[in-house]
Protein backbone atom coordinates (compact mmCIF):
# COMPACT_ATOMS: atom_id res chain seq x y z
CA UNK A 1 0.00 0.00 0.00
CA UNK A 2 1.53 3.30 -1.11
CA UNK A 3 0.92 6.17 1.33
CA UNK A 4 1.26 9.78 0.21
CA UNK A 5 2.95 12.40 2.38
CA UNK A 6 -0.44 13.99 3.08
CA UNK A 7 -1.94 10.66 4.15
CA UNK A 8 1.08 9.91 6.31
CA UNK A 9 0.71 13.26 8.07
CA UNK A 10 -3.04 12.68 8.47
CA UNK A 11 -2.52 9.26 10.10
CA UNK A 12 0.24 10.57 12.35
CA UNK A 13 -1.79 13.59 13.49
CA UNK A 14 -4.93 11.49 14.03
CA UNK A 15 -3.15 8.90 16.17
CA UNK A 16 -1.34 11.54 18.19
CA UNK A 17 -4.63 13.25 19.04
CA UNK A 18 -6.34 9.94 19.70
CA UNK A 19 -3.58 8.90 22.13
CA UNK A 20 -4.03 12.22 23.92
CA UNK A 21 -7.60 11.21 24.69
CA UNK A 22 -9.57 12.99 21.96
CA UNK A 23 -12.60 10.73 21.39
CA UNK A 24 -13.43 12.28 18.01
CA UNK A 25 -9.99 11.36 16.65
CA UNK A 26 -10.35 7.90 18.18
CA UNK A 27 -13.43 7.46 16.00
CA UNK A 28 -11.56 8.82 12.97
CA UNK A 29 -8.79 6.29 13.57
CA UNK A 30 -11.35 3.50 13.99
CA UNK A 31 -12.97 4.42 10.69
CA UNK A 32 -9.63 4.60 8.92
CA UNK A 33 -8.58 1.15 10.13
CA UNK A 34 -12.02 -0.34 9.45
CA UNK A 35 -12.16 0.80 5.82
CA UNK A 36 -8.44 0.99 5.08
CA UNK A 37 -8.58 4.54 3.76
CA UNK A 38 -6.94 7.95 4.25
CA UNK A 39 -3.56 6.29 4.71
CA UNK A 40 -4.66 3.77 7.35
CA UNK A 41 -4.02 0.07 6.69
CA UNK A 42 -7.09 -2.11 6.99
CA UNK A 43 -6.99 -3.63 10.48
CA UNK A 44 -10.20 -4.77 12.16
CA UNK A 45 -8.55 -5.31 15.56
CA UNK A 46 -7.23 -1.75 15.62
CA UNK A 47 -10.60 -0.44 14.45
CA UNK A 48 -12.42 -2.19 17.29
CA UNK A 49 -9.81 -1.06 19.83
CA UNK A 50 -10.13 2.62 18.94
CA UNK A 51 -13.90 2.43 18.77
CA UNK A 52 -13.99 0.88 22.26
CA UNK A 53 -11.68 3.57 23.61
CA UNK A 54 -13.84 6.26 21.97
CA UNK A 55 -16.96 4.89 23.70
CA UNK A 56 -15.16 4.94 27.06
CA UNK A 57 -13.98 8.52 26.52
CA UNK A 58 -17.43 9.68 25.41
CA UNK A 59 -19.00 8.04 28.47
CA UNK A 60 -16.59 9.78 30.84
CA UNK A 61 -17.36 13.19 29.31
CA UNK A 62 -21.08 12.45 28.97
CA UNK A 63 -21.38 11.69 32.66
CA UNK A 64 -19.84 15.11 33.33
CA UNK A 65 -22.63 16.71 31.28
CA UNK A 66 -20.79 17.33 28.00
CA UNK A 67 -23.57 17.68 25.37
CA UNK A 68 -21.41 16.64 22.39
CA UNK A 69 -20.19 13.53 24.20
CA UNK A 70 -23.76 12.66 25.22
CA UNK A 71 -24.83 12.92 21.60
CA UNK A 72 -21.97 10.71 20.40
CA UNK A 73 -22.54 8.11 23.13
CA UNK A 74 -26.24 8.04 22.32
CA UNK A 75 -25.47 7.46 18.66
CA UNK A 76 -23.12 4.57 19.52
CA UNK A 77 -25.82 2.87 21.62
CA UNK A 78 -28.39 3.33 18.84
CA UNK A 79 -26.07 1.78 16.25
CA UNK A 80 -24.52 -0.78 18.59
CA UNK A 81 -20.97 0.47 17.97
CA UNK A 82 -18.61 -1.06 20.55
CA UNK A 83 -21.51 -1.16 23.03
CA UNK A 84 -24.61 -3.42 23.07
CA UNK A 85 -27.34 -1.95 20.90
CA UNK A 86 -29.86 -0.36 23.25
CA UNK A 87 -32.33 2.16 21.82
CA UNK A 88 -33.70 3.12 25.23
CA UNK A 89 -30.23 3.99 26.59
CA UNK A 90 -29.45 5.72 23.30
CA UNK A 91 -32.49 7.97 23.65
CA UNK A 92 -31.60 8.71 27.29
CA UNK A 93 -28.20 10.10 26.33
CA UNK A 94 -29.42 11.80 23.16
CA UNK A 95 -32.23 13.50 25.06
CA UNK A 96 -29.75 14.72 27.70
CA UNK A 97 -27.77 16.37 24.91
CA UNK A 98 -30.89 17.71 23.16
CA UNK A 99 -32.20 19.28 26.36
CA UNK A 100 -28.99 21.30 26.50
CA UNK A 101 -29.86 22.80 23.10
CA UNK A 102 -27.66 20.62 20.88
CA UNK A 103 -29.39 20.92 17.48
CA UNK A 104 -27.70 17.80 16.13
CA UNK A 105 -29.02 15.74 19.04
CA UNK A 106 -32.49 17.21 18.57
CA UNK A 107 -32.39 16.20 14.92
CA UNK A 108 -31.22 12.69 15.80
CA UNK A 109 -34.15 12.32 18.21
CA UNK A 110 -36.53 13.47 15.49
CA UNK A 111 -35.14 10.80 13.16
CA UNK A 112 -35.39 8.08 15.78
CA UNK A 113 -38.96 8.95 16.74
CA UNK A 114 -39.85 9.07 13.04
CA UNK A 115 -38.28 5.74 12.06
CA UNK A 116 -38.44 3.83 15.34
CA UNK A 117 -35.94 1.20 16.40
CA UNK A 118 -35.52 -2.01 18.39
CA UNK A 119 -38.16 -1.92 21.18
CA UNK A 120 -38.74 1.72 20.28
CA UNK A 121 -41.91 2.34 18.21
CA UNK A 122 -42.26 5.41 15.94
CA UNK A 123 -43.99 8.50 17.31
CA UNK A 124 -44.59 11.17 14.65
CA UNK A 125 -45.83 13.80 17.11
CA UNK A 126 -42.65 13.44 19.16
CA UNK A 127 -40.59 13.50 15.96
CA UNK A 128 -42.18 16.82 14.96
CA UNK A 129 -41.44 18.24 18.41
CA UNK A 130 -37.73 17.51 18.13
CA UNK A 131 -37.46 18.44 14.45
CA UNK A 132 -39.04 21.79 15.31
CA UNK A 133 -36.58 22.43 18.14
CA UNK A 134 -33.68 21.48 15.88
CA UNK A 135 -34.91 23.76 13.07
CA UNK A 136 -35.35 26.71 15.43
CA UNK A 137 -31.90 26.17 16.92
CA UNK A 138 -30.24 25.76 13.52
CA UNK A 139 -32.31 26.18 10.35
CA UNK A 140 -29.92 23.82 8.54
CA UNK A 141 -32.12 21.09 10.02
CA UNK A 142 -35.33 22.67 8.72
CA UNK A 143 -35.78 20.23 5.85
CA UNK A 144 -36.81 17.47 8.27
CA UNK A 145 -39.61 19.57 9.73
CA UNK A 146 -40.54 20.63 6.20
CA UNK A 147 -40.96 17.02 5.14
CA UNK A 148 -43.31 16.35 8.08
CA UNK A 149 -45.49 19.29 7.02
CA UNK A 150 -45.38 18.16 3.40
CA UNK A 151 -46.46 14.60 4.25
CA UNK A 152 -48.80 15.51 7.11
CA UNK A 153 -47.00 13.31 9.63
CA UNK A 154 -47.47 14.35 13.24
CA UNK A 155 -48.96 17.67 12.08
CA UNK A 156 -51.75 18.65 9.68
CA UNK A 157 -50.43 18.79 6.13
CA UNK A 158 -49.39 22.38 5.36
CA UNK A 159 -47.51 22.97 2.05
CA UNK A 160 -46.86 26.67 2.83
CA UNK A 161 -45.06 25.82 6.09
CA UNK A 162 -43.23 23.00 4.35
CA UNK A 163 -41.97 25.39 1.68
CA UNK A 164 -40.94 27.95 4.30
CA UNK A 165 -38.75 25.47 6.19
CA UNK A 166 -37.35 23.89 3.02
CA UNK A 167 -36.27 27.30 1.73
CA UNK A 168 -34.73 28.35 5.05
CA UNK A 169 -32.77 25.14 5.17
CA UNK A 170 -31.70 25.23 1.51
CA UNK A 171 -30.14 28.67 1.93
CA UNK A 172 -27.79 27.51 4.69
CA UNK A 173 -24.11 26.73 3.91
CA UNK A 174 -23.35 23.14 2.92
CA UNK A 175 -27.02 22.25 2.44
CA UNK A 176 -26.73 21.52 -1.28
CA UNK A 177 -28.71 18.29 -0.86
CA UNK A 178 -31.71 20.17 0.55
CA UNK A 179 -31.56 22.69 -2.31
CA UNK A 180 -31.53 19.79 -4.80
CA UNK A 181 -34.42 18.06 -3.04
CA UNK A 182 -36.48 21.25 -3.13
CA UNK A 183 -35.58 21.78 -6.80
CA UNK A 184 -36.90 18.31 -7.59
CA UNK A 185 -40.12 18.98 -5.63
CA UNK A 186 -40.70 22.24 -7.51
CA UNK A 187 -39.89 20.65 -10.85
CA UNK A 188 -42.25 17.71 -10.42
CA UNK A 189 -44.90 19.57 -8.45
CA UNK A 190 -44.91 16.87 -5.77
CA UNK A 191 -46.57 18.36 -2.70
CA UNK A 192 -45.88 21.97 -3.71
CA UNK A 193 -47.15 23.92 -6.72
CA UNK A 194 -45.02 23.15 -9.77
CA UNK A 195 -42.55 25.91 -10.62
CA UNK A 196 -39.75 25.24 -13.08
CA UNK A 197 -38.34 28.72 -12.46
CA UNK A 198 -37.99 28.06 -8.73
CA UNK A 199 -36.49 24.65 -9.51
CA UNK A 200 -33.79 26.19 -11.70
CA UNK A 201 -32.97 28.73 -9.00
CA UNK A 202 -32.62 25.98 -6.39
CA UNK A 203 -30.28 23.94 -8.63
CA UNK A 204 -28.16 27.07 -9.08
CA UNK A 205 -28.15 27.67 -5.31
CA UNK A 206 -26.97 24.09 -4.79
CA UNK A 207 -24.05 24.64 -7.17
CA UNK A 208 -22.98 27.78 -5.34
CA UNK A 209 -23.04 25.78 -2.09
CA UNK A 210 -20.90 23.07 -3.68
CA UNK A 211 -18.29 25.62 -4.72
CA UNK A 212 -18.21 27.06 -1.19
CA UNK A 213 -17.87 23.58 0.33
CA UNK A 214 -15.00 22.78 -2.06
CA UNK A 215 -13.16 26.00 -1.18
CA UNK A 216 -13.67 25.51 2.54
CA UNK A 217 -12.53 21.87 2.43
CA UNK A 218 -9.23 23.08 0.98
CA UNK A 219 -8.84 25.31 4.03
CA UNK A 220 -9.02 22.21 6.23
CA UNK A 221 -6.17 20.60 4.33
CA UNK A 222 -8.42 18.27 2.36
CA UNK A 223 -8.25 17.73 -1.38
CA UNK A 224 -9.78 20.74 -3.11
CA UNK A 225 -11.96 19.95 -6.06
CA UNK A 226 -15.41 21.07 -7.12
CA UNK A 227 -15.78 17.66 -8.75
CA UNK A 228 -14.79 15.70 -5.63
CA UNK A 229 -16.63 17.61 -2.91
CA UNK A 230 -19.30 15.91 -0.88
CA UNK A 231 -20.72 16.12 2.63
CA UNK A 232 -22.92 14.26 5.06
CA UNK A 233 -25.97 14.95 2.94
CA UNK A 234 -24.23 13.50 -0.15
CA UNK A 235 -24.36 16.89 -1.78
CA UNK A 236 -22.37 17.00 -5.02
CA UNK A 237 -22.14 18.99 -8.19
CA UNK A 238 -23.69 16.15 -10.17
CA UNK A 239 -27.42 16.35 -9.40
CA UNK A 240 -27.84 20.12 -9.93
CA UNK A 241 -25.71 20.05 -13.10
CA UNK A 242 -27.77 17.23 -14.57
CA UNK A 243 -31.00 18.92 -13.48
CA UNK A 244 -30.09 22.27 -15.01
CA UNK A 245 -28.90 20.55 -18.17
CA UNK A 246 -32.28 18.91 -18.61
CA UNK A 247 -34.08 22.19 -17.95
CA UNK A 248 -32.01 24.05 -20.56
CA UNK A 249 -32.58 21.23 -23.03
CA UNK A 250 -36.35 21.25 -22.53
CA UNK A 251 -36.80 24.97 -21.86
CA UNK A 252 -38.19 24.37 -18.37
CA UNK A 253 -37.94 27.48 -16.18
CA UNK A 254 -35.11 28.82 -18.34
CA UNK A 255 -34.85 29.68 -22.04
CA UNK A 256 -34.24 26.62 -24.17
CA UNK A 257 -30.54 26.40 -25.01
CA UNK A 258 -28.72 23.34 -26.28
CA UNK A 259 -25.42 25.17 -25.79
CA UNK A 260 -26.08 25.74 -22.10
CA UNK A 261 -27.41 22.19 -21.73
CA UNK A 262 -24.20 20.85 -23.28
CA UNK A 263 -22.01 22.74 -20.79
CA UNK A 264 -24.00 21.42 -17.80
CA UNK A 265 -23.98 17.83 -19.07
CA UNK A 266 -20.26 18.03 -19.91
CA UNK A 267 -19.42 19.27 -16.40
CA UNK A 268 -21.59 16.56 -14.80
CA UNK A 269 -19.80 13.87 -16.82
CA UNK A 270 -16.46 14.95 -15.29
CA UNK A 271 -17.25 13.57 -11.81
CA UNK A 272 -14.37 11.10 -11.15
CA UNK A 273 -15.40 7.41 -11.15
CA UNK A 274 -13.72 6.95 -7.75
CA UNK A 275 -16.29 9.31 -6.27
CA UNK A 276 -19.42 7.63 -7.65
CA UNK A 277 -20.22 5.49 -4.60
CA UNK A 278 -18.99 8.10 -2.12
CA UNK A 279 -21.35 10.68 -3.61
CA UNK A 280 -24.28 8.28 -4.19
CA UNK A 281 -23.79 8.41 -7.96
CA UNK A 282 -24.30 5.29 -10.07
CA UNK A 283 -22.47 4.50 -13.29
CA UNK A 284 -25.85 4.67 -15.04
CA UNK A 285 -26.15 8.29 -13.83
CA UNK A 286 -22.81 9.15 -15.43
CA UNK A 287 -23.78 7.27 -18.58
CA UNK A 288 -26.96 9.36 -18.74
CA UNK A 289 -24.97 12.59 -18.41
CA UNK A 290 -22.56 11.44 -21.13
CA UNK A 291 -25.27 10.27 -23.53
CA UNK A 292 -27.35 13.44 -23.12
CA UNK A 293 -24.22 15.54 -23.59
CA UNK A 294 -23.53 13.76 -26.86
CA UNK A 295 -27.18 14.05 -27.90
CA UNK A 296 -27.39 17.83 -27.49
CA UNK A 297 -23.95 18.16 -29.10
CA UNK A 298 -25.62 17.26 -32.39
CA UNK A 299 -27.75 20.41 -32.05
CA UNK A 300 -24.77 22.72 -31.50
CA UNK A 301 -22.98 24.40 -34.39
CA UNK A 302 -19.68 25.40 -32.75
CA UNK A 303 -18.79 22.47 -30.51
CA UNK A 304 -15.07 23.35 -30.33
CA UNK A 305 -15.91 26.73 -28.84
CA UNK A 306 -18.13 25.09 -26.24
CA UNK A 307 -15.41 22.61 -25.31
CA UNK A 308 -13.05 25.52 -24.71
CA UNK A 309 -15.71 27.15 -22.54
CA UNK A 310 -16.08 23.99 -20.46
CA UNK A 311 -12.29 23.75 -20.09
CA UNK A 312 -12.13 27.38 -18.91
CA UNK A 313 -14.87 26.80 -16.34
CA UNK A 314 -13.12 23.68 -15.03
CA UNK A 315 -9.77 25.46 -14.76
CA UNK A 316 -11.25 28.43 -12.90
CA UNK A 317 -13.34 26.22 -10.61
CA UNK A 318 -10.26 24.30 -9.53
CA UNK A 319 -8.46 27.58 -8.74
CA UNK A 320 -11.41 29.33 -7.12
CA UNK A 321 -10.62 30.65 -3.63
CA UNK A 322 -13.46 33.11 -3.05
CA UNK A 323 -16.90 31.50 -3.47
CA UNK A 324 -18.60 34.89 -3.03
CA UNK A 325 -16.46 36.40 -5.79
CA UNK A 326 -16.54 33.82 -8.57
CA UNK A 327 -14.27 33.98 -11.65
CA UNK A 328 -15.99 35.49 -14.68
CA UNK A 329 -16.08 32.21 -16.63
CA UNK A 330 -17.88 30.53 -13.73
CA UNK A 331 -20.17 33.47 -12.98
CA UNK A 332 -21.25 33.64 -16.63
CA UNK A 333 -21.64 29.88 -17.04
CA UNK A 334 -25.01 28.10 -17.33
CA UNK A 335 -24.66 27.11 -13.66
CA UNK A 336 -25.89 30.58 -12.79
CA UNK A 337 -28.71 31.60 -15.17
CA UNK A 338 -29.18 35.32 -15.79
CA UNK A 339 -32.47 36.96 -14.86
CA UNK A 340 -33.31 37.31 -18.55
CA UNK A 341 -33.07 33.52 -18.96
CA UNK A 342 -35.70 32.64 -16.38
CA UNK A 343 -39.21 32.10 -17.64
Amino acid sequence: MTVSDDDYDHVKDTLERAKQGDAIYMEVAAGGYKHGNSGFPKNQDEAEKWLRLAAEAYRADAEKGDASAQRSLGRMYWEGESVPQDCITAVKWMRASAEQGNAGAQSFLGDWYHDGGKDFPPNFAEAVKWFRRAAKADSTHGQFLAKMYLEGKGVPRDPSKAEKWYRRSAKQPYNQKTACDLASIYRKGEGLPQSHKKAAKMYSLALKGTIKAAVDSDGYGEEFSFFHVHNGWAGTAFDPLLGLGEMYEKGEGVSESFRDAYVCYALAALIPPAKYLECNISTSDIDRATSTRDKVANEVADLSGLRQKVAAVVKDLEQCSEPDNLPESVRNSPMFPKKSQFQ
